[in-house]
C-alpha cells in the first residue's frame, strides 16, 4: 500500500481510530451480554413472582367446592371470578396500565388475589363474593401487564441485538409459561398433604371400592364429602397467605 501522502502522525490518527473502533464493538458486545441477562433476571422474577402467586391461589381455588360448599358459596365466587375478569379485560387493562404504569399495575393486582384468600378465613356471601369480584378486576390488569412487560423486553432486546423480535418474545413467554404452570403442582401437593385425613392407630378403615368413582350416586349409600375442619382451613389458608406475602 502505498503511504505516499501520510506522514507518521495522519498514520497514528489512522490506528488510533481503529483501535477505538475495536474498543467500541467490543465494549458494546459486552453491553448487550449484561443487558441480555438483565431481561432475563427480570425474567426470572416474574416467573417466581406467579409461581408463588398461583401456588396459593390454585390450591384455594381448586378447593372452593369443599372448603366453602354451603349455598354453593366456593363455586359461585369462582364464577363471580372469571365473570368479572371478562368483563374487566374489556374496559381496563388500558386505564390502569396508563395511570399506574406496568410494574405498579402488576403490584396492584397481585393484592386482589390476597384479598380473596383473607376473605376465605370468614366466608360468606358479603365477603367472599365482594372480594372474588376485585380478584376478577385486578386479574385482568395483571395479565395484560405481564403480556406488555414481556413484549416489550422481548422487543427493546431485539433491537438492541439487530436480530428479530418474534422468537425473542415468543422464547420470553415460553420461560415464562414453563414457570407459571409448575403453579399447579406445588399448590396441588401442599393441598394434598394438608387436607389428607389422619388415620388413628386404633382405627380401621375399609374401603368400598363399589361405592367409588362413578359409582358414586348423590342419594345413594355412597359416603358423603365433609368440610374439612376450621383447623384444616386455616392452616391451608395460612400456607397460601405466606405464599402470597413471599411474592
Amino acid at each position: 500500500m502505498d503511504n505516499k501522502g501520510f506522514d507518521n502522525h495522519e498514520l497514528d490518527v489512522v490506528v488510533d481510530a481503529a483501535r477505538d473502533l475495536d474498543d467500541f464493538d467490543e465494549k458494546r458486545g459486552t453491553d448487550l451480554n449484561k443487558v441480555k441477562w438483565l431481561f432475563y433476571k427480570n425474567l426470572i422474577v416474574i416467573g417466581f413472582g406467579w409461581i408463588f402467586l398461583f401456588t396459593a391461589f390454585q390450591s384455594i381455588s381448586n378447593l372452593q367446592s369443599s372448603l366453602n360448599p354451603d349455598d354453593g358459596l366456593g363455586t359461585i365466587s369462582l364464577s363471580a371470578i372469571y365473570v368479572s375478569l371478562i368483563l374487566g379485560a374489556i374496559f381496563l387493562p388500558s386505564i390502569i396500565i396508563k395511570r399506574l404504569g406496568v410494574k405498579y399495575t402488576i403490584i396492584a393486582s397481585q393484592l386482589t388475589y390476597l384479598l380473596y384468600v383473607a376473605a376465605n378465613l370468614y366466608p360468606r356471601h358479603y365477603t367472599l363474593i365482594p372480594a372474588a369480584i376485585v380478584l376478577g378486576l385486578g386479574a385482568a390488569n395483571l395479565w395484560t401487564a405481564k403480556c406488555k412487560m414481556l413484549t416489550d423486553m422481548g422487543a427493546h432486546y431485539a433491537e438492541l441485538s439487530g436480530q428479530k423480535a418474534e422468537p425473542i418474545v415468543n422464547r420470553y413467554f415460553g420461560i415464562f409459561f414453563a414457570m407459571f404452570q409448575s403453579s399447579n403442582i406445588w399448590g396441588n401437593i401442599i393441598s394434598s398433604t394438608i387436607l389428607k385425613p389422619e388415620v388413628a392407630d386404633n382405627d380401621t378403615f375399609v374401603a368400598d371400592l363399589s361405592k367409588c368413582g362413578f359409582n358414586d350416586c348423590p342419594g345413594s349409600a355412597s359416603a358423603s364429602i365433609k368440610k374439612p375442619q376450621m383447623s384444616t382451613v386455616i392452616k391451608s389458608l395460612s400456607f397460601s397467605l405466606s405464599f402470597k406475602f413471599h411474592n
